[in-house]
C-alpha cells in the first residue's frame, strides 16, 4: 500500500500551521514531525523517538503536541494513533450506491451514525485490553417503478465489547461481540406502510495499524452469520488533527448483492 498521501498530508498540515512543527529540521530533510521525516538527500523515510534520544531535533520545554512524538495521555487513554482504548465520541455520513433492477430506480442508500466509546478498567493488561462502545446507524433511500415511490428507512444500534490484543502494539488485532437492535420503515405511494424490528447477536473482527505518530488504519469485518454474503468491511483511517480531534474516513462494502461499494466521512473528540 502506498503511503505517499498519508505523507503529504501530513506535511501539510505541518507546512500550514508553523506552531506544530517548531523544531528545526537538519539540512536536507523535509520535517513532517518529530517521528517522521522525509530525508531529500536519499528519498528514504525515518522515525525517531525524543524519548529515546535518537532523534536529530531538539528537545523542547514548550514542544507542540506533533512534537511530543506519541499520543500520550495522563488519564489512561491509550498511547498509540488509533481509536482503541480511548474514550470518544464520534459522527459519519455514510453513502452506498443501489443497483437499478428493471423499472424499478433506487436513490442512494445514505444516512449517518454517531459511536461511543470507553475503556473497560477492569480488563486491561500489557496482552488485552477492553472497551465498552455503543453505535447508532440512520439509513434510508427511495425506490421508484412503474406503480410509484416508496420510501425506506432502515435505523440500527449496538451495544457491545470490544476485545483487542497487545493494546500497547502497533499492530492491534480484535472482536467485537454485542447485541444488534434493527428497525426497517417504508412507506409507499397512497400512504401503504410497513414497519418491523430485529436483534441479532453482532459479531465483528478487525485490526488496527499505526501508519504513523498522528495517524492508524482499521479494518473491520462485520460478519452476518446467518448469510455470510449479507457481511460487511470497512477500512478507514483515522487522521489526529490534535491531540484530541480526529478525523475519520474511508470505503464500505457491502458484500450484499445489488449495493455498490461506499464511503463514510466523519470525525470525532478523545477525551484524553
Amino acid at each position: 500500500m502506498k503511503m505517499w498521501p498519508l505523507y503529504a498530508i501530513t506535511l501539510s498540515v505541518a507546512t500550514l500551521f508553523p506552531s506544530l512543527a517548531n523544531a528545526q529540521a537538519p539540512a536536507g530533510v523535509a520535517r513532517v514531525d518529530s517521528d517522521t521525516y522525509f530525508d531529500t538527500s536519499n528519498a528514504s523515510w525515518g522515525y525517531h523517538n525524543h524519548q529515546d534520544n535518537l532523534s536529530p531535533y531538539p528537545d523542547e520545554t514548550e514542544s507542540s503536541w506533533f512534537d511530543q512524538g506519541h499520543l500520550s495521555s495522563n488519564n489512561g487513554s491509550a498511547d498509540h494513533a488509533g481509536l482503541l482504548g480511548n474514550t470518544y465520541i464520534r459522527g459519519a455520513y455514510l453513502y452506498n450506491g443501489i443497483d437499478d433492477e428493471g423499472d424499478v430506480s433506487y436513490d442512494a442508500f445514505e444516512g449517518s451514525d454517531a459511536e461511543f466509546n470507553t475503556p473497560i478498567p477492569w480488563i486491561s493488561s500489557d496482552e488485552l485490553a477492553a472497551d465498552f462502545t455503543t453505535e447508532f446507524e440512520h439509513r434510508q433511500f427511495t425506490a421508484r417503478g412503474p406503480g410509484g415511490t416508496a420510501d425506506f428507512d432502515f435505523y440500527s444500534a449496538v451495544v457491545g465489547v470490544r476485545l483487542f490484543a497487545m493494546p500497547t502494539s502497533r499492530i492491534r488485532p480484535y472482536v467485537l461481540l454485542g447485541a444488534a437492535f434493527y428497525e426497517y420503515r417504508a412507506e409507499a405511494t397512497g400512504g401503504s406502510n410497513f414497519e418491523d424490528d430485529d436483534q441479532d447477536f453482532l459479531v465483528s473482527v478487525g485490526l488496527e495499524a499505526d501508519l504513523a505518530p498522528n495517524a492508524s488504519i482499521r479494518g473491520d469485518f462485520e460478519i452476518d452469520r446467518d448469510e455470510i454474503d449479507e457481511s460487511t468491511f470497512e477500512g478507514t483511517m483515522v487522521l489526529w488533527l490534535n491531540e484530541n480531534v480526529f478525523f475519520r474516513g474511508g470505503g464500505v462494502i457491502p458484500l450484499t448483492d445489488g449495493f455498490d461499494p461506499g464511503v463514510t466521512i466523519g470525525g470525532g473528540v478523545a477525551f484524553r
